[in-house]
């Protein structure tokens, strides 16, 4: 008898998931049970779970004072005819210094996690891939009786010519340098031929919207290139590329294709806001020029930031619930229709494999970076995200366990290169709210208002200066090292060193011992 293995996974176990579900997937407000999460699914998911929680409980801060800065909007507007006011500064401000505290507390509960789970050491323990150590490329040494002891690649030199990995960084760079300018090209055209010339000064609506919305077409395409469509099987160019870069450990690629879609996401997620924000008013491509409507770009900034940000959500939402469907719909379409009943394992078996823990915080990290960066613009927008986020969290935990195949174990001791890219995100939140505030909207005037064209930068050149530096206080005083989960945490390995003793296991008894 021919047999075959068509996949290995581990089923779940229905009392455990039941159990998930009433007290993670579906309440609303409950705190999440992540330590049965984490014995569920691992480390990894545990602190994915424990990260989108932390940022969906630090949204609310901006989510509410936007609400409160919005409804003053509409109050003042008859005053002002703007949705400009003296609070709008005040906002901007308050989003850097919320940003800076995200990063920094984040890094402490991290910290925190990585005693309590002890996973202090897990990427200094992580073992290769197989994929590693079966590549060509890969060296293997030997000991003196022929045995493979381990596995080696050369990471090469830059110069005068790549060799070894970063001959296929490059490769990478080249991919991305060219994704970054189809997105530049794209943005400019349609900002130029298509998107400004249907405004006019008090009507930008139309062409705000239009322009949001080819911008947020290229961004999918892009997307959908550079990272794929798994609903649909479709493998995206940069996991090709990431693969040839023959990376030692899951954790040393994942962190090289985070860091590289960054490269391109950053201009794939929000050029167009720089353009309009910072740029349209000065520079020009295919036309002689393009200015937003009367040199005021803010209400065309604000249109295109909300329907990026709406649209993106929306998008989001269509590849999570309609495109399985349509995937499960084109795969059965030769099924006759007859029902068979199936065991717990081949229901689970046809269900699809979970998505990687790394899509699911891209969705939330450069979620931030528009909040961060953007929301002075149209402080409603953190509201929307957060009430974003609270669905998503929930319907993600529902789909894991409903419809997914329940993954593998899986530990991993921080967020890896995500961090790095929350630190710059943050950093450039200073840049752009002052910026805004100060050649892109008014709200600077509002307590300068005889200040000239000079003043203006000077004025923005000292906000940008000063929260900066309060940046840099609030990261020097936060404390990122948890001194009640280390001493918890010593203690643990005194008590795990001294019951390892008793039992003659030398290589663990304490010293002196």
């Amino acid at each position: 008898i021919e047999t075959k293995l068509c996949a290995l996974f581990p089923l779940h176990h229905e009392r455990i998931r039941l159990r998930l579900l009433a007290e993670w997937a579906r309440p609303a407000f409950k705190p999440q049970p992540l330590e049965i999460i984490r014995e569920y699914f691992g480390e990894k998911y545990a602190l994915y779970f424990t990260w989108a929680g932390f940022y969906m409980t630090m949204g609310w801060l901006p989510a509410l004072l936007g609400l409160i800065l919005f409804s003053t909007q509409i109050y003042t507007y008859e005053e002002y005819q703007t949705f400009e006011n003296p609070f709008v500064a005040i906002y901007g401000f308050f989003i850097c210094v919320w940003a800076t505290l995200f990063a920094s507390l984040w890094k402490s509960l991290e910290n925190t996690r990585k005693y309590e789970w002890d996973t202090l050491e897990f990427e200094n323990q992580e073992e290769k891939t197989e994929e590693f150590k079966n590549n060509p490329m890969t060296e293997k040494i030997e000991d003196d009786n022929g045995e493979v002891v381990d596995y080696e690649f050369d990471d090469g030199e830059w110069f005068p010519w790549p060799t070894g990995r970063a001959r296929y960084q490059v490769m990478s760079y080249a991919v991305v340098m060219v994704m970054n300018v189809l997105v530049v090209l794209s943005s400019l055209f349609i900002w130029e031929v298509v998107a400004q010339p249907m405004m006019k000064p008090n009507e930008v609506l139309v062409g705000a919207v239009v322009c949001g919305l080819l911008s947020m077409a290229v961004t999918v395409f892009v997307d959908s290139a550079m990272d794929g469509v798994p609903e649909f099987g479709m493998e995206g160019w940069m996991s090709d590329l990431i693969a040839q870069e023959n990376w030692e450990t899951p954790t040393t690629q994942e962190d090289s294709m985070i860091l590289k879609t960054f490269y391109y996401k950053i201009f794939n997620k929000y050029f167009m806001l720089f353009w309009v924000a910072f740029f349209a008013n000065h520079f020009t491509l295919f036309v002689d020029e393009a200015p937003c409507p009367d040199w005021q770009c803010m209400p065309v900034l604000q249109v295109v930031f909300v329907v990026k940000v709406v649209g993106g959500m929306l998008y989001i939402m269509i590849q999570t619930y309609l495109f399985p469907i349509i995937s499960k719909a084109l795969n059965a379409s030769g099924d006759d229709g007859t029902k068979v009943s199936k065991t717990q394992m081949e229901e689970q078996f046809e269900w699809p494999a979970a998505s990687a823990i790394a899509q699911n915080y891209k969705v939330m990290v450069y979620q931030f970076g528009y909040v961060a960066m953007f929301s002075v613009a149209f402080p409603i927008v953190p509201l929307v995200c957060s009430l974003y986020n609270l669905l998503e969290l929930r319907s993600r935990a529902f789909r894991l366990l409903t419809g997914c195949k329940r993954p593998a174990y899986q530990c991993a001791a921080d967020i890896g290169a995500y961090q790095q890219l929350i630190e710059i995100l943050t950093a450039l939140s200073v840049i752009t709210n002052a910026s805004i505030l100060g050649f892109t909207s008014h709200g600077y005037y509002f307590y300068f208002p005889e200040m000239t064209s000079v003043q203006r930068v000077w004025v923005t050149v000292i906000v940008e200066h000063i929260t900066f530096l309060v940046k840099l206080f609030l990261e020097g005083v936060i404390p990122t090292e948890p001194q009640d989960a280390r001493l918890a945490w010593d203690v643990q390995q005194r008590k795990k060193r001294g019951q390892l003793s008793k039992w003659n296991i030398s290589e663990f008894k304490e010293e002196g011992k």
